[in-house]
């Protein structure tokens, strides 16, 4: 969560840097728990931290383990997408307690 924050931080100082958010699932784990660890990190960052949905693109990776990896893409730049693939994510079939923002 510390890092996501940072990341949020680093959004609200660069307003035209966007977010690439890649996925990664265990060998052992279905290929949609990348995507679902994709999504829950845009989730935590668009109701938590206020940051626009469309600054973040989710993608999911490889089987190297289960992560998610956050790439700062900063205004002008371009990022190699080798490896990752775009995913529909309203295909995607969420498992497990959704985030949902604490009570205040």
């Amino acid at each position: 969560k510390r890092c996501l924050d940072d990341i949020a931080l680093e959004l609200n100082r660069e307003s035209s840097a966007t977010l690439v958010v890649v996925g990664q699932h265990a060998p052992q784990e279905a290929p949609e728990t990348a995507a679902q660890r994709a999504l829950n990190v845009k989730q935590y960052l668009t109701d938590e931290k206020g940051i626009d949905h469309n600054r973040i693109e989710v993608r999911t990776g490889g089987s190297t383990g289960r992560t998610a990896e956050n790439i700062l893409v900063p205004p002008g730049a371009t990022w190699d997408t080798g490896g990752t693939t775009r995913f529909d994510a309203t295909k995607v079939t969420r498992q497990g307690e959704p985030y949902a923002r604490p009570a205040r």
